[in-house]
């Protein structure tokens, strides 16, 4: 932008960075400011600095000033630029004294808003999850302390690369994949909310090492699968033997059967159910599974065996129910160490029920009870 005309009638001279240079503050001063161009001032104080001002008055009344930076860090030049610049937005009703403040507002709000706060606010959404899941979701929070302090504005693809490549350096492939979904979800949350345009990590899946993902161990041929079923019924456990039962023909989650109570079960009502509630499920949202004539034999028979124990899997600990590890145990006993686990029932359904069954790979999910999955989340 050019010099500013001086207003006519006038023989002031203006400022230039030689006579700049050459200002001092009068005897006895503290201060003393010197005019430039319309309402732009250079200001000397006592200390020898000089401070660019711009002096205005505001759209709704009274007088302003704003600081423009101190000279020579702020040359002539640019602080005529910046006095340009507000005189233009003075001309369209705008205070630049109130900009300013948003401004500065905007600039703490970025620097509050950092990685740790916008994952709270985004693991808060998430309270409707499984406790499973939320206790996951702060084993990753707490893998990601480098990151907690850091505004999320100031966050690098560059940065979180070399964060995950160092999990990965570990040999913890699969935290270090957790740990960029989680650091994708929080950077999406600051970008909707505002804090950033973009999120610059959005692309990283494709450049870090690629998870191996191992499934668990699952019969999935009909006829070995037909073989487990009568090896498992010669069990000697009783209360172990009907669990693994009832997972071959319910396929849900072992501790969502382990954790069973008869007060979830209609088995005396024309359409027998079982009513999961959402506080023990994975997605959090309540299941309901219809259940056959042999599997309401089967919990009939598991009643007459169990005391009285709300429990329908009652350990032998008073009020503690069966634990994982019996039902891991047993098929270990039966011979299937590495070729069957008490989860690998539900790939054992979803293959036998989508491959030979045929049914719809939309109701064979709905029976899984499944929400979205990725390598990372599975079954």
């Amino acid at each position: 932008m050019g010099r500013t005309i001086p207003r006519k009638g006038s023989t002031r001279q203006m400022l230039t960075e030689k006579k700049i240079a050459a200002l001092k503050l009068p005897k006895g001063s503290k201060l003393k400011r010197f005019l430039d161009s319309d309402r732009l001032h250079i200001e000397v104080v006592s200390n020898g600095h000089k401070h660019w001002r711009f002096r205005f008055k505001k759209p709704g009344g009274g007088e302003g000033m704003l600081s423009l930076g101190q000279w020579p860090g702020v040359s002539l030049q640019q602080a005529r630029e910046k006095a340009s610049k507000l005189r233009f937005d003075l001309m369209l009703g705008q205070d630049p004294s109130q900009q300013r403040r948003e401004q500065e507002q905007k600039l703490a709000d970025a620097e509050a808003a950092t990685f740790e706060s916008i994952a709270r606010g985004y693991m808060s959404t998430r309270k409707e999850l499984s406790a499973r899941t939320q206790s996951k979701d702060e084993w990753v929070l707490n893998l990601l302390t480098k990151l907690h302090d850091v505004p999320v504005s100031r966050i690098t693809a560059a940065q979180v690369h070399r964060l995950i490549e160092g999990i990965q350096s570990t040999g913890k492939n699969e935290a270090a994949h957790r740990c960029l979904q989680f650091i994708n979800a929080v950077m999406d949350r600051a970008q909707i909310l505002g804090h950033i345009q973009a999120n610059p990590t959005a692309r990283l899946g494709k450049v870090i090492k690629p998870l191996k993902v191992t499934n668990r161990p699952a019969i999935t041929k009909p006829k070995e699968f037909g073989v487990l079923l009568l090896t498992v019924d010669n069990y000697p456990s009783v209360n172990v033997r009907h669990a693994l039962q009832l997972l071959s023909h319910v396929f849900c989650r072992p501790g969502e059967l382990r954790l069973a109570r008869w007060d979830e079960f209609e088995l005396s009502s024309k359409e027998p159910l079982w009513k999961i509630p959402g506080a023990r499920m994975k997605m959090r949202r309540d299941h309901v599974i219809p259940l056959s004539k042999q599997v309401v034999a089967l919990l009939k028979e598991q009643k007459k065996i169990c005391g009285g124990d709300a429990l329908v899997f009652p350990s032998g600990r008073a009020g503690k129910p069966l634990s994982d590890a019996a039902l891991g145990a047993a098929l270990h006993v039966l011979g299937y160490k590495d070729k069957h686990c008490p989860h690998g029932y539900r790939s054992s359904a979803a293959t036998l029920l989508r491959d030979e069954l045929h049914f719809e790979s939309e109701l064979v999910e709905r029976a899984l009870a499944h929400g979205k999955k990725n390598a990372v989340e599975n079954i």
